[in-house]
């Protein structure tokens, strides 16, 4: 799999044509992550995988009575399950629920 890195690349910003193909090349670029979040998600397995990562970045934990040390980490740790949330919910706007759903059937 390759990972995409943003280079700075010079650019005629003036020009359309290349303005156009530039904005293409994302939008197929972000279709196909979504894509690979929705296969995830189509799966019992990528489901409860993706529940167990929400869980582990403290999605319903509070970041307070932590040291200032501890409150950093678990932010950093909220922000990344954030991230993953919002790929969750614009890859497919019932994703999270399902996950909730599974989960409760499950206790």
């Amino acid at each position: 799999m390759r990972v995409r890195r943003p280079y700075l690349v010079a650019e005629d910003v003036g020009d359309q044509k290349q303005v156009k193909k530039k904005k293409k090349k994302h939008q197929l670029v972000r279709e196909g992550q979504l894509e690979e979040i929705r296969h995830i998600l189509s799966t019992p397995y990528g489901r409860r995988f993706l529940w167990r990562v929400l869980i582990q970045c403290g999605m319903n934990k509070t970041l307070s009575g932590q040291t200032e040390l501890g409150m950093a980490i678990m932010s950093g740790k909220r922000d990344m399950g954030l991230w993953l949330l919002g790929e969750i919910n614009e890859a497919d706007k019932n994703g999270y629920i399902k996950l909730i759903q599974e989960d409760l059937r499950d206790e």
